[in-house]
């Protein structure tokens, strides 16, 4: 493996609360600079595709809406035996993430993901719209917090930008 490490954001900003995975990752770019061994990817809804995404990656890791009990903008984190633990489940669209589908795959084609984890937030609604809900667009700032706190723990060196005055 070459270490080198994958965030990526899942989801459409067309679709309500859908689109944290990329507003996170917009954040990421606006407020720090990553060491050159971690690339920072919004994916968007890539479907079966993800898996073109993570191949190569020693380290991925996710950040979606996800379907799971509790309230909206609770904040989820799944390691790799957490995401193959959960039943797979019906593909109602070609935009469905597939993430467990996709690492199956890796793992068969022999180029498995050695360390991998979904950063999972519970959406209010995930229907057509370009913005957040409000409860989302309350915990916004916390949901950041916690990716980040997630990236410093896995071993991800945080720099934050430079602010320049005009």
């Amino acid at each position: 493996m070459n270490g080198r490490t994958l965030i990526g954001g899942l989801g459409s900003l067309v679709m309500g609360d859908d689109g944290i995975g990329p507003r996170i990752i917009a954040m990421l770019e606006d407020r720090f600079d990553l060491p050159e061994d971690v690339d920072l990817i919004d994916i968007g809804t890539p479907g079966l595709g993800l898996m073109s995404y993570i191949i190569g990656y020693e380290t991925v890791i996710l950040i979606d809406a996800v379907h799971d009990t509790g309230d909206p903008g609770d904040v989820r984190l799944y390691g790799k035996e957490e995401l193959f633990a959960r039943p797979l489940q019906a593909r109602v669209g070609p935009h469905d993430p597939a993430v467990v589908e996709s690492l199956l795959t890796a793992d068969m084609l022999g180029q498995p993901i050695r360390n991998i984890w979904l950063i999972g937030v519970i959406p209010q609604n995930t229907k057509l719209n370009t913005e957040m809900t409000p409860v989302l667009n309350d915990r916004l700032e916390p949901i950041f917090r916690f990716v980040v706190q997630v990236l410093e723990q896995k071993g991800i060196r945080l720099q934050p930008k430079a602010v320049f005055a005009d």
